[in-house]
């Protein structure tokens, strides 16, 4: 009785972990209510002896639990209380998923259906997202429908492009090694999800995408030893958004801003005036020489929203203020908040999947981690459970997929 007890509540726990993988994309309410279901169907499956005897030599648990823990030990040292209790709420992530996942010995089998069914939750919302901004077509007449805020209906454009990026090269990879199942079928997500991510016109995921065409022909020429295929598919993902730029106004007037706001032309007098670009580096010039003033060991996490508010003051950036703006750049938000201690772990955790994935499947770990590099430039992403859960669910799940095998306890 006890034994079936046992059976029935990991096979809830394993739902519950796939179902979390799926539902990831749209970001519901009730997220948090299945998250809370799948912990405790968890410590109702796996006795503290197996979680202990399955975690003992995973090393890859270390830089989330020390991201964590140091996170949480900050509290202490913060002045904003309710603020640290946050970061502690958001980071909790970083202890609870690799519990679920090494501690429960998840198997290579079961990890690959959760990314699956996390790639099946991405085309369902690009899916949704293009009927409803088809619908909204047809009432409004405006083909301003199709971009950017329009595929914001679920969660921040630059997370859903950086899952859709994975999700493109994840079926490209496993057409190289000739692993698709549905070619047909596979083929077409890929065109959706990279017309989703030029529609979309995020441009850190946009410059990441074109940058990742690098990685995809160089891998392509590697496996099939045909350099002139390679050299087409670097011009594809390139020329696609250059035939967006010339044809979406709205897309070519953000592309115009962005460059001009690099550039230095606009000289904005009124923070209304300021493009996302020009925000980002007044945040980050101000706030560097207190970042390196606390370089060793940070302000804490709880806080570094206190000093940017205070920056925001003095330079009389009301909506920054209003809307209490992160640094919009993961790497400086850790050497805030944790100083070097947490940026080396950031660093480790990201990069975990390049060198655990094993090859001839290691291509996705590296656009795995190239992806979450180049996005945390412009997004603090440890700040949002969209950010968190990605990086420790669906890269736990990768490395433990093509990662090596390990000797696994049974569960008793």
């Amino acid at each position: 009785m006890i034994k079936k007890a046992i059976y029935i509540s990991e096979k809830i726990f394993q739902f519950g972990i796939l179902a979390i993988c799926a539902l990831l994309p749209f970001q519901p309410n009730f997220l948090a209510t299945i998250e809370i279901i799948t912990v405790i169907f968890f410590f109702l499956s796996y006795s503290p002896k197996t979680i202990f005897l399955h975690l003992k030599d995973k090393k890859i648990f270390i830089p989330f639990l020390f991201l964590f823990l140091f996170t949480a030990c900050s509290y202490f040292f913060s002045e904003d209380k309710q603020e640290a209790g946050r970061q502690i709420e958001v980071k909790l992530a970083f202890l609870v998923i690799p519990l679920l996942l090494l501690g429960s010995g998840m198997d290579k089998s079961l990890a690959k259906i959760g990314l699956t069914a996390f790639l099946s939750g991405c085309a369902l919302a690009c899916m949704v997202l293009l009927s409803w901004s088809c619908i909204e077509y047809f009432q409004t007449g405006s083909a301003d429908v199709f971009i950017y805020s329009s595929f914001s209906k679920f969660m921040h454009v630059s997370y859903f492009s950086m899952y859709l990026i994975f999700c493109f090269g994840w079926f490209f990879m496993l057409a190289m090694e000739d692993k698709l199942l549905f070619p047909k079928t596979h083929y077409f997500l890929m065109v959706l999800f990279a017309l989703c991510i030029f529609l979309i016109s995020s441009k850190i995921t946009l410059a990441t995408f074109m940058l990742s065409s690098l990685l995809f022909a160089g891998y392509y020429v590697y496996k099939r030893n045909r350099i002139l295929p390679g050299i087409l598919i670097v011009l594809t993902i390139i020329l696609f958004p250059v035939a967006f730029y010339y044809t979406s106004p709205n897309i070519k007037l953000r592309v115009d801003d962005f460059v001009s706001e690099i550039a230095g032309r606009n000289k904005p007098i009124l923070e209304q005036n300021m493009g996302s670009t020009a925000t980002r580096m007044f945040i980050w010039k101000d706030a560097l020489p207190q970042i390196k003033e606390h370089i060793l060991f940070g302000v804490a996490p709880g806080d570094v929203q206190q000093m940017l508010l205070d920056n925001y003051e003095k330079r009389q950036m009301w909506v920054a203020w209003e809307r209490k703006y992160n640094l919009h750049n993961e790497y400086l938000q850790q050497l805030a908040g944790l100083g070097i201690a947490g940026f080396l772990l950031f660093l480790a955790i990201i990069l975990l999947p390049a060198f655990v994935c094993q090859p001839p499947y290691r291509f996705i770990g590296w656009l795995f981690s190239f992806t979450i590099a180049i996005v945390s430039l412009t997004e603090s992403i440890l700040e949002r459970q969209a950010g968190t859960i990605f990086i420790c669910l669906v890269g736990i799940l990768l490395m433990i997929t093509y990662g090596k095998e390990k000797k696994s306890f049974t569960n008793s």
